[in-house]
């Protein structure tokens, strides 16, 4: 049987008139259909104990400076 996979897409954006640096960006993700073991993050870090994904400038390099008006997108896959 073939695998399932499942995207998790967070959009973010720079709404303020100036630069921001080195943004965290943080995420609740509970569910009880989801195998957390499974979790292929790009460029984040998932803490199984609060269920929390974070993103920082680390694994993604757009979240150094993020400048005004900027739109970026990132990308977590679930496998089942």
């Amino acid at each position: 049987m073939p695998e399932n996979f499942w995207t998790y897409v967070i959009d973010y954006k720079n709404n303020g008139n100036i630069a921001m640096e080195d943004v965290i960006i943080t995420e609740e993700i509970d569910s009880n259909v989801l195998d957390f073991s499974k979790l292929e993050l790009k460029g984040g870090a998932y803490d199984a104990s609060k269920k929390i994904i974070t993103w920082k400038a680390s694994g993604i390099p757009g979240l150094a400076n993020l400048a005004p008006g900027a739109t970026e997108r990132s990308l977590s896959q679930f496998r089942s």
